[in-house]
């Protein structure tokens, strides 16, 4: 299990070295669409590993205080990533919503 939240921790921090990166290096008026491209996927990344992160993180905590095995953390490990990314689309949808009105 250790190596699999590394890897969530390690895309974090990557994804957001990426948007730091990009609006750093770029102001919005030279901007081409590679580049808006590459910014909306490193945004969908930090917000799917960061919302799996921490819904991990919850399971992992109701499974000690249940005293379950190994399995039952890898189970909610993938299980964590789906509802991450369900509860990221919502958290992207609602971004795009507030941008358009």
């Amino acid at each position: 299990m250790r190596f699999q939240t590394a890897g969530l921790l390690v895309v974090l921090a990557a994804s957001l070295t990426g948007l730091g990166i990009i609006t750093w290096q770029f102001g919005p008026e030279d901007v081409n669409s590679l580049f808006k491209t590459l910014f909306f996927i490193t945004l969908v990344m930090a917000i799917w590993s960061m919302t799996a992160l921490v819904i991990f993180a919850l399971k992992k905590r109701f499974i000690r205080s249940r005293q379950l095995g190994e399995s039952a953390q890898e189970s909610a490990f993938y299980g964590s990533l789906l509802q991450g990314l369900f509860f990221s689309l919502i958290i992207l949808g609602a971004i795009f919503v507030k941008k358009i009105f």
